[in-house]
């Protein structure tokens, strides 16, 4: 039985960095499996920080994985929050950062 929960995150803002969770941040378990990023992030920065995770340019491709467990939005707007809901109706777990 795999008990590893897979991620899903979601960059909202208009960083030129996207955000870095360490290793050692996440809880045993969890594995960073997919990055969206709104095109201000460069890929090449993402697979510097995820180089096992898939990077998408849809937030459907993280909220229609059946495989993604939890939803991590960083910096969302006013704006992002229908995409929160979303995520929920989706069945996933959110945490915004």
């Amino acid at each position: 039985m795999n008990t590893t929960k897979n991620i899903g995150l979601i960059e909202c803002g208009s960083l030129q960095k996207p955000l870095y969770i360490s290793p050692e941040s996440i809880i045993e378990g969890y594995s960073i499996t997919k990055v969206l990023s709104t095109g201000e992030t460069n890929e090449m920065n993402i697979k510097s920080r995820y180089p096992l995770a898939e990077i998408v340019d849809n937030t459907r491709a993280i909220l229609d994985d059946s495989s993604i467990d939890l939803v991590i939005v960083s910096e969302p707007s006013h704006g992002d929050m229908g995409m929160v809901g979303e995520a929920l109706q989706a069945g996933k777990q959110i945490r915004i950062i």
